[in-house]
Parts: C-alpha cells; structure tokens; sequence
C-alpha cells in the first residue's frame, strides 16, 4: 500500500515521501496514529498545503530534543533489582523502569521513546537508546545494581 508520510519515520522515509509499505503496517500504525496518508492526488495537495507548517513544526521539535539531549551528556541512571549471586536478575529492567529512574531526576520522556533492545536481566552496565526525535537519538547508560536483601 502505498502511504505519504507526514514525518520522519526510521527506516521508512522522511517528511513528504510516497513509500509502499505493507497494508498491516500502513492500517494497524501509520494511519490510525495519523503518521501517514493515503497515497492519493487529493492527499497529497491537502499534504502540499500544510507542508510548511508541518516542517517547521519538525524542526521546532528537533529544537526542543536537541535542549533535552544536553542532559543525557554523561548520565547514569541507577536500578537496583534482586538478583541471584550469579548476577542474574529476576524478572529484567524494562522501559517503564528506566523512565520512573529518569522521572526522578525530573527527565521527562515517553517510555515508547526508550529502545532496550536486548532484554536487561543481568547486573551490570548497559546502553539503551533514546529516540527524542527521528534525528535526534542519544545514549543513556543503565547501571543495574543487585539489591541488598535483608532479613
């Protein structure tokens, strides 16, 4: 199916392109969420019409990603969590986790912004990336501590 695209999508296209996409894809995410149009000659005048504004609400919105990502310059954010001895955690850190740790240090960010990759389920230090905006993506260290049990 093919779709115009009303921002930049990773891996996709940018602003203003006509792509093909699977129907899944292009019903289920890029539509509903209004990411994207049907390809169509009156979609894309009515896409040609707002294009300005929505560029510049882009580049408003890098603006505002590239302040936030000042402060992740050398930022650890700290979790602790029950662990075997062997280091293992049980259950594993998600994003929700790591967004109530940067939530306390008055760092605002949506969890679906926070990209684990790997599932986290061992003590140690970890890079986790952050999708401020589609050009905009910063690297966020995650110490996972074990918790200290006592009985």
């Amino acid at each position: 199916m093919d779709v115009i695209l009303l921002e930049q999508i990773q891996g996709v296209g940018t602003l203003g392109e006509t792509v093909s996409v699977s129907r899944g894809y292009a019903r289920n995410f890029l539509l509903p969420r209004g990411k994207a149009l049907p390809a169509s000659a009156e979609n894309l005048a009515k896409f040609e019409a707002e294009r300005k504004d929505r560029e510049a609400s882009m580049a408003e919105g890098r603006t505002r990603a590239e302040e936030l990502a000042t402060q992740f310059t050398d930022l650890t954010v700290m979790i602790k969590r029950q662990a075997s001895e062997t280091g293992v955690l049980y259950g594993s850190v998600k994003a929700r986790d790591i967004e109530a740790a940067l939530a306390e240090k008055s760092i605002t960010v949506a969890r679906s912004e926070i990209q684990i990759g790997t599932p986290i389920k061992e003590v140690g230090n970890h890079d986790v990336k952050v999708y401020l905006h589609p050009e905009v993506v910063v690297s966020l260290n995650v110490a996972v501590e074990r918790q200290s049990t006592t009985a």
